[in-house]
């Protein structure tokens, strides 16, 4: 027998309890676009059972990514939950500062937020 898909606000109640905080991007996603919401759940659910990395190192990747797209929310929520996986202070606040460095070498960006692989750092599809 299939078991019932959750409703979007069961995710957000679920999500709110492992992140230990209100998840309000998701909020406002499942407002416009509630599909998306079990699509975010999906490739969470991938990510997260896939063994090849620990899931510090898991976390650690989801501070700095989100501290290159300057996402000040998702960096302290990753950043909590890299703790919660055994990271060391240290480890957390050294992520962002590689990623904006490789982010910058690479020439995916200046550096800047929003100036990125997916912000104006774009023409015609290609990168800089």
């Amino acid at each position: 027998m299939m078991s019932e898909k959750p409703s979007v606000e069961q995710i957000l109640r679920k999500m709110e309890q492992q992140l230990g905080a209100e998840p309000l991007p998701m909020k406002l996603l499942a407002q416009l676009s509630p599909e998306t919401v079990y699509d975010h759940v999906a490739m969470r659910q991938h990510v997260d059972t896939r063994p090849s990395i620990p899931a510090k190192g898991k976390m650690l990747m989801f501070v700095a990514t989100a501290a290159a797209l300057g996402s000040e929310f998702c960096t302290r929520t990753y950043a909590r939950l890299a703790l919660k996986a055994g990271a060391s202070a240290e480890e957390i606040t050294e992520a962002p500062g590689r990623s904006a460095v490789r982010q910058s070498v690479n020439g995916l960006g200046d550096g800047r937020p929003g100036h990125g692989a997916f912000g104006r750092g774009q023409e015609g599809g290609r990168f800089r």
